[in-house]
């Protein structure tokens, strides 16, 4: 199976090339690229190109997948923002079937996907047909470097008609990235406000961990930043240890920490979705609970 791999986030590209390497076979794995970062031990050739500086990404993407992309089975692509975009137009422009946000890919001389359904509540299992654009969820694949050394291509792309980029402006960000944090403590709504997240810092600080929240918590009330949302509709997270405080376990939020290795719940009722999910659970008052724990995780570092 030839396969092609585009991400505009280096780790999500290296993501894919290291889960799909086993599907390749003797026909290789592609990556196009805008980065000069080294993909050796990860791919057998790179397509590698240079963004014009006024060019959305987005455009300029589409058109160069779209010179090189007819000669692969499979084009698996970021299930980022912009590369949901890409990948619909590209498969439009193709006439090519578009499967998004597949959370596992199997091969068994034809390609089955499995993908949230129904508001999480499902996992569905389709099968497409080759050539296909699939965009694959980040950390749906552990980064393993391999012993490929890639052949590198430069390819040159002029645009017409492109959407001209007049500016940019970053979006003010607290903390790392979410879905690179190994410890995640969650927030429900159950917290409070911000007084009651004030006293949550001290665990935050002594886990070295990472804060995130509900849909209501970031939206409907604005006691965390809108990029700490964790769920269907907001940020996905993979990691070690999930601390959910005050947290229901609705399935929007839980679709966003599905893949935690460790899931914590400390909640009052006793019948609260969240302990469906998690691997330990302690009912109480967060307030009586949260002091005793970071007394006792302190004496465990002395």
């Amino acid at each position: 199976m030839k396969i092609l791999v585009f991400s505009e986030n280096e780790s999500v590209a290296k993501e894919l090339l290291s889960g799909l390497r086993s599907f390749k076979g003797g026909d290789g794995i592609t990556t196009l690229t805008y980065s000069a970062e080294n993909f050796r031990g990860f791919a057998d050739r790179v397509i590698k190109s240079n963004l014009q500086g006024d060019v959305r990404l987005e455009d300029h993407a589409v058109s160069l997948l779209s010179r090189v992309a007819r000669d692969f089975d499979l084009i698996a692509i970021g299930s980022t923002g912009r590369g949901r975009e890409i990948a619909a137009r590209l498969a439009q422009r193709l006439n090519l079937p578009c499967i998004t946000d597949a959370i596992a890919i199997h091969f068994n001389g034809y390609l089955e996907v499995e993908r949230h359904s129904l508001s999480g509540r499902t996992i569905a299992r389709e099968r497409v047909r080759t050539p296909a654009v699939i965009t694959v969820m980040p950390r749906t694949f552990e980064i393993v470097e391999g012993d490929e050394t890639p052949e590198v291509v430069e390819l040159s792309e002029k645009l017409e008609g492109y959407t001209r980029v007049l500016g940019l402006r970053e979006k003010e960000k607290s903390g790392v990235e979410l879905e690179e944090a190994e410890i995640v403590i969650g927030i429900g709504r159950g917290i409070g406000g911000e007084n009651g997240i004030k006293k949550v810092l001290e665990l935050k600080e002594i886990l070295e961990a990472e804060l995130g929240s509900t849909r209501p918590v970031a939206y409907d009330y604005g006691w965390l930043p809108e990029e700490t949302m964790i769920g269907l509709s907001g940020r996905k997270t993979k990691p070690s240890l999930y601390i959910a405080i005050g947290v229901s376990g609705q399935i929007q939020h839980m679709m966003g920490v599905m893949r935690a290795r460790r899931i914590v719940a400390i909640n009052r009722d006793e019948n609260a979705p969240i302990f469906d999910y998690a691997d330990y659970g302690i009912v109480g008052d967060w307030k009586e609970v949260l002091p005793v724990l970071i007394e006792t995780l302190k004496n465990l570092r002395r």
